[in-house]
């Protein structure tokens, strides 16, 4: 770690902090537990053109497309936290202080290999942001 890089740990090989991607990823699904956390518990259910709450006593939202109520109700907020907890492991497992970095070939070797390959953040990172490329703070370079 070199003075001033406020303790992050460069990529083997890049001049491009991992902890940058990590911190977008980890705010993002931050963002995303709290908007699933504030919305009415689940299951939802879809239902006569309604996504409803799963005693079906509480009406949710009507919707006027069949294919938009099943997939509001197939994303309701106990999938959403299950998800985002998901990502946050491999997230976590990524983040420049654990001890090994994703390589090309799927596997994950320790950052001090000479044989690391693979410029980082590594594809699965760049594959978990992609859903968020339309937020201001995402970067191109970390495109798929």
């Amino acid at each position: 770690m070199g003075a001033g890089d406020g303790g992050a740990r460069r990529a083997p090989g890049t001049g491009t902090a991992v902890t940058d991607l990590v911190a977008f990823l980890r705010a993002r699904l931050d963002e995303d537990e709290a908007a699933a956390q504030s919305a009415t518990s689940g299951p939802w259910l879809a239902a006569d053109g309604e996504v409803q709450a799963e005693n079906g006593n509480l009406f949710l939202a009507e919707v006027f497309f069949p294919g938009d109520v099943g997939h509001i109700a197939r994303h309701d907020p106990a999938r959403v936290l299950r998800e985002v907890g998901a990502k946050r492991r491999i997230v976590d497992d990524h983040a420049p202080d654990f001890d090994f970095y994703c390589q090309a070939d799927s596997t994950c070797k320790d950052p001090n290999d000479p044989d690391l390959r693979e410029q980082m953040p590594c594809r699965y990172m760049r594959w978990l942001a992609a859903p968020y490329d339309d937020h201001p703070d995402y970067r191109s370079e970390w495109k798929p």
